[in-house]
Parts: structure tokens; C-alpha cells; sequence
């Protein structure tokens, strides 16, 4: 069922001690403060809210004879702070293919496993894909907490023509929303984003039975606007590289493109499991939107150009915490 008609949860009733409330689990992620980090990959420094945090955990298997050392299994850090000795890496798939392939080895001086798998960059990337998908809907949901989100075309054409929609998110499978001229102007001006079906859609931003095949919303929070785009930008990029469908040269910092579905193992899926086929930009020709199935696209059409830095050092020791 569709949402109501003009529907807003953009209203300022929420106040700002409701807001602040709301952003209490993502403040770390949408403020860039704290000591600079170094990434694995590229061997740049970086605030730690523009890095992925990977965390050493125990040993995965023990040493084998003519081995010198055991793997240990390694997670993302999901934002909570996940306690353990940590290594950073740019959300870029060539930083993550470096940190795969030697960045984060020579840092925690070990062979490194993944959900129990020898780490590769595709299966890092899938992991730190779902991590952004998992923040993205963190930071949706804390957008209608704070009631600083608009629901369905009416609302979103109102917030927009306020002025107040700094960030406008289409479902992949609603057409006649990426038509609306609300939404073709928030594509030109590099303020929307496809991502996500309906159904996905209304259960994470609409909080309810009531907005089910929701096909269009709009966060009028600029700070949760801000932080919800790196987050679309960066599990589109590393679903891709997951699913094969990106080449990145281990030396090259690839910057990431927008929209994702979820990724499991080395194959991007989207958030209701189906196997996402393709990237297609959201362009002037938004009907096309809906053409595909789970996952969302660049709208600003294009790959920003590699950036570049120095290699990480020998030992890493800067690297890790």
C-alpha cells in the first residue's frame, strides 16, 4: 500500500533535542574530528569518519608446519567502536584491493582470513558493502526519529520546492517517481540517489505496514543527508568491486560512484537477496530507474578519477592502532 498522500515526517514538531537524540549512534560518523589515521591501501592520511575501521580478532587456524605464522580472522568495524587493534582503509576499490592483497598483512603482521575464507578483495569488499548498507539504514531510520524526513511524492515535492530535501532517495522499481520533476532536478543538481525497492525502502525509512511500496523519500536533515550519501556512495562501489563488475588497479584509489544493494560472499546482492545485474547512472532518462532490481546507481554519471598516494610503509606501524 502506498503512503499517504503528502505525508511528512519533515516537520520541525521533533525539535532539535529530538534530532541530536536521533544522531547520538551516527554523530561519529557524519562529524570528521579525531586523530588522523593512515589507509593500508594508499598509504594517505585521513579523519578516521572517512576510513573503514578493520579490526584483528583471533587466531583463525593455527600455524602449519613450515608456516611461521597463523592466520586471524579479521571484522569490520561497524561505527560502535569495536574494541581490538584496528587498521584503516579508504571506502575506494583500489585502496581495497591493496589493503587485500598486502596493506592489511603487513600491518597486523599476519596471514588474515575473512567469515573464515582466505581474504581476497572481492570478500572484503562484500563485508565493508554490507557495513555501509547496515549504516545507511541507521542513519534513515534516525532520520524519521527526528522527523526529518519527507515520505512519498507529495512530501518530497513539497520539501524540495522548500528547499529542504538535501538528499532525495528513489526506489529502483518506481518509474513514476524518478519522472517526477522535483526528482530530475535533485539528479541534476547531484541531491538523489536510487537505491533500494519499495518494499525495502518503506520498511527502513517509513517505519510501518502503512508505507509499504514506498517509492520515493527525502531527508531534510543535511547532516544525516551528508552522512547517508558516503554511505550510498561507498557500498555502491564496493558492491561492484565484490561482484566483479569493477576493475581497480591495486595502485590506483578509485573513487566510489552512488547507490548500492547489499553484497554477500563475492557477489553483490540487493537488500532483499536478488542478484543485482547491473549499474545503470540515474540520469536525465530516470524512468529507466525502474528498469532494475535492488540496487541503486551514480548520479552524477561518472567514476571521479583515481587519486593517488604513497604506499604504505614496510612495517605498517603507522597504520595500526
Amino acid at each position: 500500500m502506498a503512503a499517504p498522500a503528502g505525508e511528512a515526517v519533515g516537520s520541525p514538531d521533533g525539535g532539535d533535542t529530538a534530532l541530536d537524540t536521533a544522531l547520538d549512534g551516527v554523530q561519529q560518523v557524519i562529524t570528521k574530528v579525531g586523530p588522523e589515521r593512515t589507509c593500508v591501501g594508499c598509504g594517505e592520511k585521513a579523519h578516521p569518519a572517512e576510513l573503514v575501521r578493520i579490526v584483528l580478532g583471533p587466531v583463525s587456524s593455527p600455524s602449519k608446519e613450515g608456516s611461521k605464522e597463523a592466520s586471524h580472522e579479521i571484522a569490520i568495524d561497524s561505527g560502535t567502536g569495536t574494541f581490538g587493534r584496528g587498521a584503516h582503509v579508504h571506502g575506494r576499490p583500489g585502496c581495497v584491493v591493496a589493503a587485500a592483497q598486502r596493506g592489511l598483512a603487513r600491518s597486523f603482521k599476519s596471514a588474515l582470513t575473512l567469515d573464515g575464507e582466505r581474504l581476497t578483495a572481492p570478500l572484503l569488499a562484500a563485508a565493508i558493502a554490507r557495513t555501509a548498507e547496515r549504516r545507511l539504514e541507521g542513519l534513515l531510520s534516525s532520520a524519521r526519529r527526528a522527523r526529518r524526513i519527507a515520505l512519498g511524492a507529495d512530501s518530497v515535492v513539497a520539501a524540495s520546492r522548500a528547499g529542504e530535501a538535501h538528499l532525495v532517495l528513489v526506489a529502483t522499481d518506481a518509474a513514476s517517481a524518478a519522472e517526477l520533476t522535483e526528482v530530475r532536478r535533485a539528479v541534476a543538481d547531484g541531491r538523489a540517489v536510487a537505491w533500494g525497492t519499495k518494499d525495502h525502502l518503506a520498511a527502513v525509512a517509513g517505519g510501518g505496514e502503512r508505507a509499504m511500496g514506498l517509492g520515493v523519500v527525502a531527508i531534510t536533515d543535511d547532516r544525516i543527508a551528508r552522512a547517508a550519501r558516503e554511505a550510498v556512495q561507498m557500498a555502491d562501489s564496493m558492491s561492484a568491486l565484490a561482484a566483479g563488475s569493477l576493475a581497480a588497479s591495486p595502485a590506483q584509489g578509485t573513487g566510489p560512484t552512488t547507490g548500492s544493494g547489499r553484497a554477500s560472499g563475492s557477489r553483490a546482492r540487493s537488500p532483499h537477496g536478488n542478484r543485482a545485474e547491473s549499474t545503470t547512472s540515474l540520469t536525465g532518462d530516470a524512468a529507466r530507474v525502474g528498469e532494475r532490481r535492488g540496487e541503486a546507481t551514480d548520479v552524477e554519471g561518472g567514476t571521479p578519477p583515481p587519486a593517488r598516494g604513497p604506499s604504505p610503509s614496510d612495517d605498517g606501524s603507522q597504520a595500526v592502532e
